[in-house]
């Protein structure tokens, strides 16, 4: 059984992505976000991050996380990542339904991953969601968790008073509606902490716009299960960047089905400056890889992106694989 904590919404979110203006914003809690968020609250509530970071540097980390998918408190409903990799669907099911959705229930996706067909005939898509539909009632049916909408504002210039509008987005949730994220706690010491940092967090904020009330939330845990399957591919719920050449050659890519993120962005430097973190490249998640030799699992790193010229400390980006066993390619 996997911890699966729940993120719930108190309000609206504002988690940047790569667009002109504040218009656009992401659904996915990134892992690399949230930890950089764990870095704050820990410094804030234990004064150091180097018993925090000490671990994740040697590559020894003790606990991963994933990022945050779209949590459905109504109907306690995790929704993770659609593969990227084609799915082994029944003879007559046509696959746009999958090709359109982003997300998947997870009883039918934890379905998928373990080999099995599902009936996708009471499904449908709704706002990159797949989900289940009532005939001659399909409307009322998809309640879709989360939506970004567009939020105005206006500035006043300082010396005419003129104003002016611009809007920015944000990511609105239903009632009891939030985040789920997957923990995996490699030494039970660190449970308490992590939650307690957590909690700091959930008063203070994540993403953008938290002086306006963005980003808050309360926690709560559940567990969930996922059933080891004997399988070559294991599938992303993080996104991930190998150690070395030898961690990168332990994947076979040509039999693998995955996409890039891009990572950058500015740094949170208390007491100084927000330096710009150099860009990084890294697989995303709901890529489907495939081990080229052995039973190995991904590991991933902590890169230090801090720019040319900034000496204070190591700007960390969080690259390690959350990634579990994925038996529902249909290559």
């Amino acid at each position: 059984m996997a911890t699966l904590l729940t993120l719930i919404a108190r309000g609206p979110w504002h988690l940047g992505k790569r667009g002109v203006g504040m218009e656009e914003v992401e659904v996915v809690l990134n892992a690399d976000t949230l930890f950089s968020a764990l870095c704050h609250a820990w410094l804030a509530l234990y004064g150091s991050l180097s018993d925090l970071l000490r671990g994740f540097e040697e590559g020894d980390p003790p606990f991963l996380i994933s990022s945050g998918f779209p949590y459905d408190g109504r109907t306690r409903v995790w929704y993770p990542p659609a593969p990227l990799a084609r799915p082994s669907l029944p003879e007559g099911v046509e696959p746009k339904k999958i090709k359109k959705a982003r997300f998947l229930p997870f009883d039918l996706w934890d379905r998928m991953r373990r080999g099995e067909q599902p009936d996708l005939s009471g499904f449908d898509t709704a706002e990159g969601f797949l989900m289940p539909v009532s005939h001659g009632d399909r409307k009322a049916q998809c309640h879709v968790p989360c939506r970004v909408e567009p939020v105005p504002h206006v500035a006043l210039d300082r010396v005419s008073s003129r104003s002016n509008l611009y809007f920015t987005g944000q990511l609105f949730f239903q009632p009891e509606c939030g985040f789920g994220v997957l923990i995996e706690f490699r030494r039970d010491e660190w449970r308490d902490r992590v939650l307690r940092a957590l909690e700091w967090l959930g008063e203070t904020g994540i993403g953008g716009e938290r002086t306006s009330g963005c980003g808050i939330f309360c926690v709560r845990e559940e567990t969930i299960a996922l059933e080891p399957v004997e399988s070559a591919y294991r599938i992303l719920l993080s996104p991930y960047n190998p150690r070395d050449v030898s961690e990168l050659a332990a994947w076979d890519l040509e039999r693998s089905h995955y996409q890039f993120l891009v990572r950058r962005g500015y740094a949170d430097v208390p007491g100084d400056r927000d330096p710009r973190r150099r860009s990084l490249r890294m697989f995303a998640e709901g890529s489907v890889l495939r081990l080229a030799e052995g039973p190995r699992v991904a590991c991933g790193r902590l890169i230090n992106l801090a720019p040319e010229g900034f000496t204070r400390h190591p700007i960390y980006r969080y690259g390690y694989a959350f990634a579990v066993e994925w038996k529902g390619t249909g290559q």
